[in-house]
Parts: C-alpha cells; sequence; structure tokens
C-alpha cells in the first residue's frame, strides 16, 4: 500500500511491476492523497486499508497452493 503524497510512490509502483515480472501475487493499493506512513496514523482510513491488507495476506496464506 502507498499513498499517492507518498515520496516512494514511484518505487512502491516499480516493485509491484517486478515481483508481478516475477509471477508474485502482487496487489498494490494506491490511495489518493494518503502521505507516507498513513496506515501507522490513527484514522478510519488506516484501519480500513490496514483490515484489507490483513484479509489480503491471509487469504494467500490459505490456500492450498501457497
Amino acid at each position: 500500500m502507498v499513498g499517492t503524497a507518498a515520496p516512494l510512490l514511484d518505487d512502491s509502483r516499480l516493485l509491484a511491476d517486478v515481483l508481478r515480472a516475477a509471477r508474485v501475487d502482487t496487489e498494490l493499493l494506491v490511495v489518493p492523497d494518503a502521505p507516507h506512513s498513513f496506515n501507522r496514523l490513527p484514522l478510519a482510513l488506516a484501519d480500513r486499508v490496514n483490515a484489507y491488507a490483513r484479509d489480503w495476506m491471509a487469504a494467500r496464506l490459505r490456500r492450498p497452493d501457497a
């Protein structure tokens, strides 16, 4: 996950592209107007994004082909 106001936005996109090219199950969640490390702030948005990320990872850990 990365915010569009984060200085690492381009790096995050590049890393996601490299991982996809290596056939790694990857999803980059780009959050509009969010700053760097927004998911560590006490915000409802951070709660929702972190819950999504936890669910995304848990689903992949449960897959039989993982």
